[in-house]
């Protein structure tokens, strides 16, 4: 489903030319959880953000099935972060003064299934959370309420930039629990630094320094398993949430929107 084919990044500092991604070659299956695991500054958290279609490789291709995602065009992107890949951040991104369902329902980017959502929501054990401002939780259930945003809209690939880094160790065994269930039926890609929780639950460790990969448990991948027929959904940001964040903010912030609003 996922491969990168040379892929190297680069970062320019006047004439000076600094080497972040350095000929990668790699290729995933359809399932499983793999660990991609480096000091700070490997490149770890640029490969992750290649993949989601968040930055261009300045050479080399990352495809998914037989397409290359730098021919994809804008509104094919879009469709490919929404309904291919789903992101979890280290810090969560989450809308703090927003209950968690809101949080969760503003990914929707397409059919909204209410049903669907809180069978989520119970799975990941933050049912009963729902209707709480996410600035009431606690780091670990902040953390499952990212998955769930995540999960929303069905993707192939889970993305996960440190997703225990700001947890203490119990919330950090709880999330990769939750992480190794998902990977029974979806790739999940976890960037970490921490080589316990990868020897423990990941399927396959790679090891990048400096750029370049040093170390691959799982080089032998399958590439004749791996699907070749993505579909990219076709799907929109809903307006009911844009409005629904847009009052809030505004509502938030009540004393400051009337003084602007006065002054214009």
């Amino acid at each position: 489903m996922l491969s990168l084919k040379n892929v190297c990044k680069y970062y320019k500092y006047g004439k000076n030319k600094k080497v972040i991604l350095d000929n990668i070659n790699v290729s995933f299956n359809d399932t499983g959880m793999v660990f991609i695991l480096g000091m700070s500054g490997s490149g770890k958290s640029t490969l992750l953000n290649i993949i989601a279609g968040n930055l261009r490789s300045d050479t080399g291709d990352v495809f998914i099935g037989k397409r290359k995602i730098d021919e994809l065009s804008t509104s094919e992107l879009d469709n490919y972060r929404n309904s291919v890949v789903g992101y979890i951040y280290q810090d969560y991104n989450l809308i703090e003064y927003m209950k968690v369902i809101d949080n969760i329902k503003i990914g929707y980017t397409f059919e909204s299934d209410n049903e669907k959502t809180n069978l989520l929501l119970k799975q990941l054990d933050i049912y009963d959370k729902k209707d709480m401002k996410v600035s009431k939780l606690s780091g670990g259930e902040k953390q499952r309420v990212a998955i769930a945003r995540a999960l929303v809209n069905d993707p192939k690939i889970i993305l996960a930039d440190e997703p225990t880094g700001a947890l203490d160790s119990e919330n950090g065994i709880k999330i990769m629990e939750i992480l190794k269930r998902i990977s029974k039926n979806k790739l999940v890609i976890v960037v970490s630094h921490d080589k316990i929780l990868a020897d423990k639950y990941g399927d396959r460790i790679i090891n990048l320094k400096d750029g370049k990969i040093i170390n691959d448990s799982g080089k032998n991948v399958d590439t004749n398993e791996i699907d070749d027929k993505v579909v990219i959904k076709k799907g929109k940001f809903r307006r009911k949430n844009i409005w629904k964040l847009s009052i809030s903010h505004l509502w938030l912030k009540k004393g400051r929107s009337l003084m602007t609003m006065i002054s214009i």
